[in-house]
Parts: C-alpha cells; structure tokens; sequence
C-alpha cells in the first residue's frame, strides 16, 4: 500500500503544489516523474540488494527511508527541495516493491494459504492505485497538499511495527559479485522505457526525443540480455524468464498494468472534462472498482486456481478485463453512472484482480533464495512499464481518433475516448491470448511452476 499510493496520491495536488511552492507548470510534471522514473529505474538492483541482505532487514531499510523522505517532500519549502525529496521515496520503493513480493513468497511456499497470501497483495494493490486518487483530492481539499506525502510518512511508520512484530527473517541469497554491466543497461533501458513513454504523453510520438530515447531503450534491453546470458553472476539470471509459465505471468502483469493505469487515467479526465465531477467526485466515482478487485483477488482466484489452474484463471480474468473495458464505449452524453460506469468498473476489478493474483502468485513459484530477488522486481518492473505505458500509449490514441480542434463537442470527445477504452480492451485481450499460448497446461496450480516433486518435510522429535 505504501508503494502503491504514491504513485498516484500526489497527482490531483500539483495545481495546489504549484501554487504554493511557486514554479511553473512546466515543471510539474517532475514531481510525479521524479519518483517513476527512480523507482523503474532501481527495481532490479533494489531486488537483487535485498535477497543479499534479508527481506526483513531490507523491508525495514526501505520503509524508514521511504518514511523520511516522505516528510521531507510535506516540509519541502521549494521544488528543488520536493523533487530531491521525491526523487528518494523512489531509491526506497525500489527496495521496497521487490521485497514485499520476496517476503511473500519466503514465508508462504506452497498451498491454499499462499494463494490467500497473494490474493490479499493483489487486493491491496488495487486498493493502492484508487485509493491514491480519493485520498489525493480529500487531502488537499480539506488539509493541504502537504498531507499528500504526510500520510505515507504516517503508513510507512505503521508498518515497520508490523514488520518488526511478524515479520520473519528469511534466508539470504549468495553474496555475489556485482554485475556492473547489467546494473548499469538495466538503469538506463528502464529509465529511457519510463521517460519515453512519459515524454510522448506531453511532446507526442514522433517527438526526436521521444524517438531517441525509445531507440536507446530497445538497443539497451538486447545488450542488458545479451550480457546477462554471458556473464558469471547476472543481475537477473536468464532462467527465471526460461520457463514458460512464468513468462506468461509477467506478461500478464504489463498487459493488465498498461490497460489498469490506462483506465485510470481516461476515466479521471473522461469524469471530470465531460462528466463535470470535481477532483473528489472522480475519486468516489472510481472507487467501487475496489470492490470488484477485492472479490476477485481473493474469492473468484481462489475458486479458479483450483478448478482450472493458473493458465486458465489468467485468461478468464483477463478476458473479463477486457470485456468490461468494452462496455465502457457505450458511454454517451446521456450516460448515467451506475449502469454506464459503475457496472462495467466492477466488473474490470474483478478480472483484473484474478489475473493480478496469478500473476504475483506464479511469477514468484519455484523460485530459489537465489533468483527471488530479481523474479520479484521483475513483476514491479512489469508494473512499473506498464503505467508508463498504458497512459502515453491511451491518451495518444483517444487524441488522434477525433480532432478536438474540428470538432470539439462533448459527442466528440466520448468517441475519443471510446477509441481508447477499445484499444486498452484490444491490448488485454491479446495478451490473454498470448498467457494462454504461453502456459504448459490448465492443470491445478500445484507447489511449483515447473512441477517439480515436493520435497518432504520431516519434522524431527524434540
């Protein structure tokens, strides 16, 4: 939750920011991609930090950093100060995201009770990415901005009670040398990943920087590969992307993250550019897809891990995703809210909470204490691409299927958007296409992706 929140928190304060501490508008955005693009950036080598130095030890680091500088950005008396300030909840959430799903995976192996484990991360993920947006507006409205980045100084604190009473220590990864080369193309192909998707929402595609940087970002993946199936000890061993299963299930998670934050972003301006919501009106207006996440994550995963496994469970929830974002172009401007939006939120919630938890689940399974790490940051990279993705890439489209500047009614801007919630829905599907493809068979999640054999457990007498 601490993670998740300030992705999007701080978002509908920028005007009051701005205001207040005196910059331009230009500059704005900076505070939002100051912490993305660190916290995309640093994910692998956050992974790889923490499975040296325990998930424990690594939780607690990460969250009084995160809660420092939290308070810090709240105090900021100018923008340097802020962005410095957001620039450092970013270096911490790279450690943090990592380990959350490390720790998970340590404590709860195999069985139901990893299943509810997950199920319960996925729900509080979706909480996260909604609850950022109401607590954003209800804050600054009411208090200020400045308890935008208050109140994850306040739940960071929370939590480390919770880490230093039941949290385990787990058993530490090798001490490997480090793999500058990869260290060094992973920061760079997910920075110019996170900044030219972000850049092409503002300067638009065919932007020479945006071409540019997309272009150093393709050539640095292939070199980053390159150089991790040659080198002694990767930043992240091939073999963890070599099964098939679990490759499915870190497609899943980029797919279901580009149409999840691409939803967000079309509907926060579909609600308050046509709809007239206020800030805090959006926010309400979005949150009951909560729900639908919470029942999916947990109750319908649950059911179909069982019954039809993980390949199975991903792709229904997924096409259900899917379907429900195509009910979404039959918004008019007559629409009303509970059957024209609240409906089809529900039930995008709940695909999406089926095919996340499978995700999160499966991307971690099998896993030894030395590749967990680096499997665990992997899914928040997914995540991370995703929302930098899913927004430039929807917004693109919704802009350049109708020409507000010819025709600028409200009917006009529904179709764009329309345009966009089908390409979203288009983007998901083809990716549960591609799970199902991917997956080695419908069989019953068991103990690991690759099927191997439980090994006993033997208790020995006192």
């Amino acid at each position: 939750m601490v993670v998740v929140v300030e992705n999007t928190i701080t978002n509908v304060a920028l005007p009051s920011i701005q205001r207040d501490l005196g910059y331009t508008q230009s500059l704005s955005s900076w505070v939002v991609t100051a912490y993305a693009l660190t916290f995309g950036t640093l994910l692998l080598v956050g992974g790889r930090i923490a499975q040296t130095i325990g998930y424990r030890r690594a939780a607690l680091i990460g969250l009084v950093g995160f809660c420092l500088a939290s308070g810090l950005g709240g105090a900021a008396k100018g923008f340097g100060m802020l962005v410095t300030a957001r620039t450092l909840q970013g270096v911490f959430a790279a450690l943090l995201a990592p380990t959350v799903l490390a720790a998970l995976s340590s404590n709860f192996p195999t069985g139901t009770q990893r299943a509810r484990a997950f199920g319960i991360l996925a729900a509080v993920t979706g909480i996260g990415v909604v609850a950022g947006s109401v607590l954003g507006g209800v804050l600054t409205e009411y208090l200020s901005w400045r308890w935008t980045l208050y109140a994850t100084c306040l739940l960071s604190a929370t939590t480390i009670v919770g880490v230093l009473f039941w949290l385990r220590a787990a058993p530490t990864g090798r001490r490997h040398p480090i793999d500058a080369f990869g260290v060094t193309l992973s920061a760079v192909a997910l920075f110019t990943t996170v900044y030219g998707f972000t850049e092409a929402s503002r300067s638009g595609w065919t932007s020479p920087i945006v071409i540019g940087t997309l272009a150093i970002s393709a050539c640095s993946y292939v070199a980053f590969l390159i150089v991790e199936s040659r080198v002694q000890s990767p930043l992240l061993a091939l073999r963890v992307l070599g099964n098939r299963v679990r490759s499915a299930a870190y497609l899943n998670r980029l797919t279901t993250s580009i149409s999840t934050f691409g939803l967000m972003f079309m509907m926060t301006y579909l609600l308050q550019d046509v709809m007239n919501y206020s800030a805090v009106a959006t926010g309400f207006a979005m949150a009951p897809m909560v729900v639908g996440i919470i029942v999916g994550s947990n109750a319908g995963s649950l059911i179909l891990l069982r019954t039809i496994g993980a390949r199975g469970a991903a792709t229904v929830g997924m096409l259900i995703a899917g379907g429900a974002l195509i009910a979404l172009t039959r918004i008019s401007p007559y629409t009303q809210y509970a059957p024209d939006i609240l409906v089809p939120l529900l039930i995008f919630g709940f695909g999406q909470g089926i095919a996340t938890t499978v995700a999160m689940n499966v991307a971690t399974m099998g896993l030894d204490t030395d590749d967990i790490g680096a499997g665990s940051a992997l899914v928040n990279v997914m995540q991370q691409v995703g929302g930098a993705v899913g927004p430039a890439l929807l917004a693109t489209i919704a802009a350049t299927s109708i020409s507000f500047e010819d025709d600028p009614s409200i009917a006009a801007q529904i179709d764009g958007y329309s345009a966009g919630f089908v390409a979203s829905a288009a983007i998901i599907m083809i990716g549960a296409v591609l799970v199902w493809l991917l997956g080695t068979s419908s069989t019953p999640i068991g103990d690991t992706v690759d099927r191997e054999p439980p090994t006993p457990h033997i208790e020995l007498e006192p």
